[in-house]
């Protein structure tokens, strides 16, 4: 995306740039009518399709009435100039790959991460959504040491090594297409690694080599129903 940032898009004041990807730059902004800090994720002009911007204002209403404590706060969605772009709480500094810096969890800690992860997700579902970008850049650590669910994107990335098969594919996803995600999460507490192999499933404590395997299985109908 472009270096050039506007310094106000509709009535949020820009004070600078908090991270960047290919389809979108995260920025922090100043919100008015709530009187605090938020975050901006401004998507680029390419990606800004009608169908696009119609998913987004959709599901960032619905995900705004939802308070739950591993989930980032959606405040809402909005179009300005071409401008198109998502407006959630600040995220926690911290990102779950840096809590993995130090190797893989313990089973207990991996165990606690991926319940609370999958609470969030929960939530979400129970909203009638799905995440579609479970990852380990997507979830955060705040100050308390629990995992906070963050990534919303209705770009629908296939290229992630934590899409599920049939999302790699273009192909109609499913609440069992989130539970992949978790799975190959899951996988990454345990043994540090993003790829279901032979060597990454043979690190796995014995007691959760049939939970990700099922999980992960490549027909979406063999994995779990729900979270």
């Amino acid at each position: 995306m472009a270096a050039e940032l506007p310094k106000q898009i509709g009535r949020y004041r820009i004070r600078g740039p908090l991270a960047a990807t290919e389809t979108s730059i995260l920025l922090e902004a100043h919100d008015p009518g709530l009187g605090q800090p938020v975050a901006l994720q401004l998507f680029g002009r390419p990606f800004v399709t009608e169908n696009f911007l119609a998913t987004l204002q959709r599901d960032a209403r619905r995900l705004s009435h939802l308070r739950h404590r591993q989930l980032l706060q959606v405040h809402g969605a909005g179009l300005e100039l071409g401008h198109a772009f998502l407006v959630t709480a600040i995220p926690p500094g911290h990102k779950l790959e840096e809590a993995l810096a130090g190797g893989p969890l313990s089973p207990a800690e991996a165990e606690e991460t991926i319940t609370a992860i999958a609470a969030g997700v929960a939530a979400i579902h129970d909203a009638g959504l799905l995440h579609m970008n479970l990852a380990p850049g997507s979830i955060y650590i705040n100050d308390e040491g629990q995992p906070v669910v963050g990534g919303y994107c209705p770009l629908n990335p296939r290229e992630s090594l934590f899409a599920a098969p049939e999302q790699q594919q273009g192909q109609p996803l499913s609440r069992r297409s989130d539970i992949y995600s978790l799975g190959m999460l899951l996988l990454y507490l345990l043994s540090g690694r993003s790829q279901r192999t032979i060597a990454s499933m043979a690190q796995l404590p014995v007691a959760y080599q049939d939970v990700v395997r099922k999980a992960t299985a490549a027909a979406s109908l063999a994995r779990y129903s729900s979270v």
